[in-house]
């Protein structure tokens, strides 16, 4: 005698997804209630704040917070200094000559910042 296939479920109603269907209507329906349909009651008036309006100058304060910078700027570098350290304090001190004005325009090849290389 052949083997018998065993014969596959029968499918079974699912509940579980017709509540979450009812869920899904009951919430849309309430939704719809609340906001589409308008309230039930008139809302109470709304206190509306005023003010007597003058001539005159506005003045406000206004106060913030960041940063501010430069529109064009550039980065100065020291000069690259050989030597080796053991020698002493001497090998790698640079000496600032003079210092150019804050905020002062300089043109191309200007000096900045002239230094040599010495003592302290």
């Amino acid at each position: 005698m052949p083997a018998r296939r065993p014969e596959p479920p029968r499918g079974r109603f699912p509940w579980w997804l017709a509540a979450a269907a009812v869920v899904v209507v009951a919430g849309l329906a309430i939704h719809y209630r609340d906001t589409l349909a308008g309230p039930l009651r008139p809302s109470p008036p709304t206190a509306v704040r005023t003010v007597l309006v003058r001539s005159g100058p506005l003045e406000q304060t206004i106060r913030l917070t960041g940063t501010t910078a430069a529109e064009h700027s550039v980065f100065l570098r020291a000069p690259y200094l050989r030597g080796r350290r053991s020698r002493g304090a001497g090998d790698f001190q640079l000496v600032l000559q003079e210092l150019t004005d804050s905020g002062r325009q300089v043109r191309k090849g200007e000096a900045v910042a002239p230094s040599s290389p010495g003592h302290a």
